[in-house]
């Protein structure tokens, strides 16, 4: 399925009425992408159990939208766990994933029955040292199954062949409370490299049975975490000529046949965390220009947004295009250098964009592929951080994120 990007289905006429109403930059979240994608990927990881990564999805409209769909919340720390809890979403209904290994996050998850990913024996004796008042824990244990090999994230989870395992696996069975219902590994973000997913579960899928006799009881869970990437994303150190990566049905029909040669099918559940798939090409940026000069470089372009609200710039090819009337093109391109509106040289939001050879201040541009880490990552430098709003899918558009002002700031802070 080609699906609507934001980038794609955000045109002049929309762009100029919002920019007049409320300034700019401006990110706008499409709501038909965000429909488009869920009815993709929902259907292509059909039977699986899904997680929406709050640390990707940073609004409260937004988390609201998938926990409609059915998505469970998948937090890293106490305070994505108190946010979750906020949107309504049940305990039995949240994964914690936390790096930050705080224990007021273990106490709170244990107490309203979320299920916990332990990353490593100091987790499972801080989970037990905590649950004293505590029945039953439910816990998957993070595992990195390729032992580094490739392109893999290697600073989590513990390999198969570790010493460390025997110990954890030990805990599991001398503890009645403590439920390890299956597995948990994460790969990376942005993954082109399909062939960590199958590596990966086939290596799982190759030793399950060896895991249960390991740990003493059933695993029913195989949670390979999120990674998959978009058409859109591609990085900077690919050609987008070469950027080709595989559709997630493709990926879990892969996933699918494994377990089905190793008669898991029926048996084990596999669980996803979608993010940046998701979100990802759902947003769309639109900045003003400000400035336009000459160089031997090229035509060097300013607008009012920068890599505060865009920082994956840094290592994404983001779509960019100019917006104008059709009418009015000039029909003659030239290849410029976008820079934003920081006080840094290292401000570049495209080191090589094309835009019409007329472009001037007070033109609007647009960039894609803003709809998932840009807003969360995105920070206060100079300006701070500027509107959300979601088109819906009757062409009407609500404000879901105000522009961010000096009382957001003061409001922080004490003293005179």
């Amino acid at each position: 399925m080609r699906w609507t990007t934001a980038f794609d289905a955000l045109g002049y006429e929309a762009a100029s009425r919002i920019a007049a109403a409320q300034g700019t930059p401006f990110i706008v979240i499409d709501e038909r992408s965000l429909w488009e994608r869920w009815e993709d990927l929902s259907n292509a990881l059909a039977g699986s159990r899904l997680f929406l990564p709050y640390k990707s999805c940073p609004l409260s409209a937004l988390r609201a939208y998938f926990h409609r769909k059915g998505m469970g919340a998948e937090v890293a720390s106490h305070v994505e766990l108190q946010a979750a809890l906020t949107q309504g979403v049940m305990g039995s209904n949240i994964l914690l994933n936390q790096p930050l290994r705080d224990v007021e996050a273990f106490r709170l998850a244990m107490k309203v029955g979320a299920i916990l990913v332990a990353d490593g024996l100091e987790d499972v004796e801080t989970i037990l040292r905590e649950a004293s008042n505590i029945d039953q824990i439910r816990m998957l244990l993070r595992i990195n199954p390729l032992g580094g090999q490739g392109a893999a994230w290697t600073r989590f989870g513990v390999s198969l062949d570790d010493e460390a395992l025997e110990a954890i696996l030990y805990r599991v069975r001398n503890e009645p409370k403590l439920e390890m219902i299956g597995v948990h590994c994460h790969l990376g973000t942005n993954l082109i490299d399909a062939s960590l997913y199958t590596s990966a579960v086939s290596c799982l899928a190759e030793r399950w049975a060896e895991l249960e006799q390991r740990c003493g009881n059933t695993l029913r869970v195989m949670d390979l975490g999120g990674g998959f990437p978009t058409p859109s994303s591609c990085p900077t150190y690919h050609h987008r000529t070469q950027w080709r990566p595989l559709s997630p049905a493709e990926i879990m029909n892969s996933v699918r046949d494994i377990l089905d040669r190793n008669q898991l099918s029926s048996r084990v559940e596999t669980w996803f965390e979608p993010g940046r798939v998701l979100l990802e090409e759902a947003g769309v940026l639109v900045s003003r220009v400000l400035d336009v000069r000459n160089s031997p470089l090229g035509a060097l372009v300013t607008c009012d947004s920068g890599t505060n609200h865009v920082p994956t710039a840094a290592h994404i090819r983001h779509p960019i295009s100019h917006l104008i009337n059709p009418s009015n093109y000039p029909g003659q391109d030239n290849e410029c250098i976008l820079y934003g509106a920081l006080c840094m040289q290292s401000d570049v939001l495209s080191s090589s964009c094309i835009f019409p050879a007329d472009i001037k201040p007070g033109d609007l541009i647009k960039m894609g592929a803003v709809g998932a880490y840009d807003i969360a990552f995105s920070f206060p430098f100079i300006q701070g951080r500027c509107p959300v709003l979601m088109q819906k899918m009757d062409g009407s558009v609500e404000m879901i994120r105000r522009r961010e002002g000096v009382g957001d700031f003061a409001a922080l802070e004490w003293g005179p």
